[in-house]
């Protein structure tokens, strides 16, 4: 597996899918799973999985975690990566760090999107 940046083809930056918070961390039982990776599981891969049919955003990519919900890519970037996955390309997620806030128990992670 290798990181990831996209030469994007009518601008001049370059899209980089490394340091990506995960939205919706809190939907579900995605704690319970999130509090797993924490307490040491050895899990540091995630699933991609196009959602074409999501009713919020038709370029959906949720990420799991041993086929359990963890969180979304985040909108701003799911088009970008749901159009790589539509294209052929293999991707998967890997953990970057855990994120966490001394002001409340919600945990989240930040990973960074790999080719397969």
């Amino acid at each position: 597996m290798y990181p990831l940046s996209i030469p994007m083809v009518n601008c001049m930056k370059t899209t980089d899918f490394n340091n990506i918070k995960l939205a919706g961390v809190t939907q579900g039982e995605a704690q319970q799973v999130i509090e797993q990776i924490v307490k040491g599981s050895g899990v540091e891969d995630f699933t991609l999985v196009r959602e074409p049919s999501n009713p919020h955003d038709p370029h959906a990519v949720k990420v799991e975690c041993c086929d359990m919900y963890i969180g979304y890519i985040p909108q701003i970037m799911s088009k970008e990566v749901a159009d790589m996955m539509d294209n052929g390309h293999n991707l998967a997620g890997r953990l970057n760090r855990i994120n966490s806030s001394p002001y409340h128990a919600t945990l989240g992670l930040t990973i960074d999107i790999v080719a397969v």
